[in-house]
């Protein structure tokens, strides 16, 4: 991952870029087995990845049960400003929740984790 700090472009760590391509090379040489697709499911940085898209689909699951809720208050009047209150926590929830880019587009970015 590349950060560009004014005219530098800092880069990762020789010991990050060792890591990395030790698991590469794991991984190219179980590709050409049928298991490859459960060995690749369980790397270490595809279960974090799993895990971050899981809460960010239950956070935005959240999200719409908010708004749904939200909506039937502002129609009924009942609990008004509870029903605001939680949907904009949730709203908070589901924007910070978002996984980061990948590839290309998260060298690009301070924010692509």
């Amino acid at each position: 991952m590349l950060f560009n700090v004014g005219d530098r472009a800092m880069s990762n760590s020789p010991e990050v870029q060792a890591a990395r391509k030790k698991m590469q090379l794991a991984r190219l040489e179980k590709k050409g087995d049928a298991d490859y697709p459960e060995f690749y499911a369980n790397q270490p940085m595809q279960k974090v990845r799993a895990q971050k898209n899981a809460d960010s689909h239950a956070a935005r699951d959240a999200l719409k049960a908010a708004n749904l809720a939200l909506e039937i208050a502002e129609i009924t009047g009942e609990g008004l400003q509870a029903a605001q209150e939680a949907q904009a926590i949730a709203a908070l929830v589901a924007e910070r929740s978002q996984p980061g880019k990948r590839g290309a587009n998260a060298r690009t970015s301070l924010s692509g984790a």
